[in-house]
């Protein structure tokens, strides 16, 4: 056993686990000061994505960067979440996710529905940290997940392959990749004993 790996089995930097998930990650293997090293590590490629959406469309409305900044935020709280392994810091990881996707599906929608979607994330909110359920956090995710793509697919899916290709690749190429990381999420969080 390595001095990481006692200290996982004790609670490491930060003390006992108190997420509500830890996932299949071996705890404070590679450093003493974090957790999950790679998950921590691979939150640096949503604060970059953020930052790069920010610097490439900075000269459009500040409302326009938001589906950017939520993409940052979303990457600050997955480090600090799976560098603690704390409950505070899960929460700071899984709402900005809800958040940001909630963002992104107003941008499909009309105003009336943009305020149902607000009012549903402080519903959401105010549940989630009464129950303090990841399951239900997984099922806002996702079913925000299949909206957005559903949206995005049928706005696509009006403009005429020939004229828009980027359009279609983008698509093609986003909603896999969501998909696929969504369910390679849920093997990891479901199937974690069968698979180590």
């Amino acid at each position: 056993m390595t001095e990481g790996s006692e200290m996982g089995a004790t609670g490491g930097m930060w003390g006992p686990v108190t997420a509500t998930i830890d996932w299949c990650e071996q705890n404070y293997v590679v450093c003493n000061y974090i957790a999950e090293f790679w998950n921590t590590a691979s939150a640096a490629a949503y604060i970059a994505a953020a930052g790069w959406g920010v610097y490439r469309h900075r000269k459009l409305p500040w409302w326009s960067l938001t589906p950017f900044l939520g993409l940052g935020m979303v990457g600050i709280g997955t480090g600090l979440f799976h560098t603690t392994l704390q409950y505070h810091s899960q929460v700071l990881d899984e709402l900005p996710m809800v958040y940001t996707e909630a963002i992104l599906l107003g941008c499909f929608v009309s105003w009336p529905w943009q305020l149902a979607i607000a009012t549903a994330c402080i519903v959401f909110s105010g549940i989630y940290l009464w129950t303090r359920s990841h399951i239900l956090h997984q099922f806002v995710f996702g079913a925000l997940l299949f909206a957005i793509v559903g949206l995005f697919w049928s706005r696509v899916r009006s403009i005429p392959r020939p004229s828009q290709p980027l359009a279609w690749r983008i698509l093609v190429l986003s909603a896999g990749l969501f998909l696929f990381g969504f369910f390679m999420w849920n093997i990891d969080n479901h199937f974690c004993a069968a698979l180590t």
